[in-house]
Order: structure tokens, then C-alpha cells, then sequence
């Protein structure tokens, strides 16, 4: 059964990871447009997170025939898939005289370290969803860039990257999100790139009457391609001691077109939405200084159909 984060929420026992799903929801749209298949129960000894699918690569085509002549035949072609489910998290310690003085300021000090760490989470999944790469680490789950491959690649050259846009660059943008569009199972439901293509694509939209923007439920303001949601893919962030490095989600002058939904793209989590989103507070009932708390996600992403997602690359004019 698919799910939303939203319905997910609902019947959750730990409160504080339902109140932790809205942190989610409030970091990225896409977490309110993506479905979850919540299908995988590991049972038994030696159990695995995996969750096998077929992901159509080819359509079958009709044809037609004259009386009493046969059709050649033709039929869809699949491919069996198996992916795993990634569990995405992190700890924080308090130590316990903070814990048995504090008062509100510990409880303070818990909220503000899930929050953070559940905000970790969603940076990691965003960059996973378009960059993992079980290939190159097992840890992660492959993402769009590598379930597309070259297929569904569109590449259009623009007479400049940055700057006033032109009406002659707003019309190549359009055309190349029309023929990325044209290759996929039906309308996008979002376009996601960093923060500069977002903008050249609203300058587009503004140029060509296909712009549009509202406030959602969070207050925040999303804006729409012709009535496509624009998602920001944001930087995904890593730390070495105090050093933090940046790297993009999606690559300057790049978008992704995704159709989201069971026949599509979407996420996979565990039956259980308790083990979907999860949180431990600190427990100081036993021995020990300093106890740890930490949140969970347990997810990856399934590709249903390879004409579901499609990526766009925009170069700079000879």
C-alpha cells in the first residue's frame, strides 16, 4: 500500500517521531509528493531489507492486420529489480547532570538535537534520491543519476548559463523541458535542480506564461513550471571534525523531470511506519555518564518505469 509521510504519521505510538515527520515534511516538498510503498517486513533468521519489483524498460506496440493475416506479436519489456532499504540516521549524547539539572533546558536540548539530526536526514536522503550509488558504497541506495543512465538524456544549449534572460533562451528552455517531458509516462509531477537552474527555469516560465506560485499548508511558497512543482535540490552537507564540505545535490545546469508514483518513482519503507521514522530519547535508567539518543529513516527509492524520470542538462552555446 503506498503512503504518504503525512499518512505515515497517523497511528505512529512514539509521538516524538510524529512530531519529527513534520520536520521532514517541512524541509523539502518533495516529501509531501513522493509515495512510500511501506511493503518490507524482514522476517526470519538471516533477514534482508529487500524489495524486489519490475521495472517496465520497454512498451509494447500495436499494429494493424489485413483479413486473415496474423499479428507479428510484440510485448512489453521488464526487468526484475532488487533494491534495500537504507536505514539513514545518527546519535547525539547528553550527559546525565545536564539530564537530573536541566529541566526544561534538557528537554529543550533533546528537541533541538532530534531536529537537527532528523534535518541530516532529509539532506542525505535528497542527495541520495538523486546521486546514490550502491556501486560505490553499499551503504547507500541508487538514485536517479544512475536507475536512468543515459536513457531519457536531453541536452540543450543555451546562448548564456547566467544573466537576463533572453526570449531566445526562454524558448530552448521550454523546448527542452517539452522534449524531456514527451519522453515520459505522463506530466512530471516535480522538476528538481539547484537553486541557479530553478531560477532560469521560473525566468523562462515568467517569459513564456508558465509561471505560478502559492503558499502550502507550512506557509512556504512553491512555485510551478506549468503547474509542475520546482523543488530546490539544496547541497548535501558532510563533516569531518569541524570541517563541513558541500557538495550539490544536482549539478549546475541540470534538472530532473520525475513522474511520482507507484507506476513510477517512488520511495520504499517498512510495514511498520514505527519503523519507518523512529527516534530514541536518552535513557538514564542504567549506568553511565553520558547516554545517546538518535532518529532513523529506513527507505530508499524504487524506478517502475524507465520513462518515469528524465534529465535535462543545459550548455553553454560555441
Amino acid at each position: 500500500m503506498a503512503i504518504t509521510l503525512a499518512q505515515a504519521k497517523v497511528g505512529m505510538k512514539n509521538k516524538v517521531a510524529a512530531e519529527l515527520v513534520e520536520v521532514f515534511r517541512n524541509e523539502t516538498v518533495l516529501f509531501d509528493l513522493i509515495p512510500f510503498d511501506n511493503a518490507v517486513c524482514p522476517t526470519g533468521k538471516g533477514s534482508t531489507l529487500a524489495y524486489g519489483y519490475v521495472c517496465e524498460t520497454l512498451p509494447a506496440v500495436a499494429q494493424s492486420r489485413s483479413i486473415n493475416e496474423e499479428y507479428t506479436g510484440d510485448q512489453a519489456v521488464k526487468e526484475e529489480v532488487t533494491v534495500n532499504l537504507k536505514i539513514l540516521g545518527n546519535k547525539y549524547s547528553i550527559d546525565r547532570v545536564i539530564a537530573e539539572t536541566g529541566g526544561d533546558a534538557f528537554m529543550d536540548e533533546v528537541a533541538f538535537q532530534s531536529k537537527a539530526i532528523a534535518k541530516g536526514v532529509v539532506n542525505r536522503f535528497l542527495y541520495l534520491f538523486i546521486n546514490g550509488n550502491t556501486t560505490s558504497d553499499a551503504e547507500q541506495f541508487d538514485g536517479l543519476a544512475k536507475l536512468l543512465g543515459t536513457n531519457n538524456n536531453v541536452s540543450q544549449a543555451l546562448s548564456a548559463l547566467t544573466g537576463a534572460m533572453t526570449e531566445g533562451d526562454a524558448e530552448l528552455i521550454c523546448e527542452a523541458l517539452d522534449t524531456a517531458e514527451s519522453k515520459l509516462i505522463r506530466k512530471p509531477d516535480a522538476i528538481i535542480a539547484d537553486d541557479a537552474t530553478i531560477n532560469r527555469i521560473k525566468a523562462a516560465a515568467r517569459k513564456a506564461g508558465y509561471y505560478k506560485a502559492e503558499r502550502d499548508d507550512f506557509g512556504r511558497k512553491v512555485e510551478y513550471y506549468d503547474d509542475i512543482p520546482l523543488i530546490k535540490a539544496g547541497k548535501y552537507y558532510s563533516k569531518s571534525g569541524s570541517t563541513v564540505s558541500e557538495t550539490a545535490n544536482v549539478a549546475a545546469n541540470t534538472l530532473f523531470m520525475v513522474c511520482l508514483g507507484m507506476d513510477g518513482v517512488h520511495g520504499v519503507s517498512p510495514t511498520s511506519n514505527d519503523a519507518f521514522i523512529s527516534t530514541r530519547l536518552p535513557d538514564y535508567n542504567t549506568a553511565g555518564a553520558v547516554k545517546d539518543g538518535d532518529v532513523e529513516m529506513v527507505a530508499c527509492i524504487a524506478l517502475k518505469n524507465k520513462n518515469a524520470a528524465a534529465k535535462v542538462t543545459f550548455t553553454q552555446a560555441a
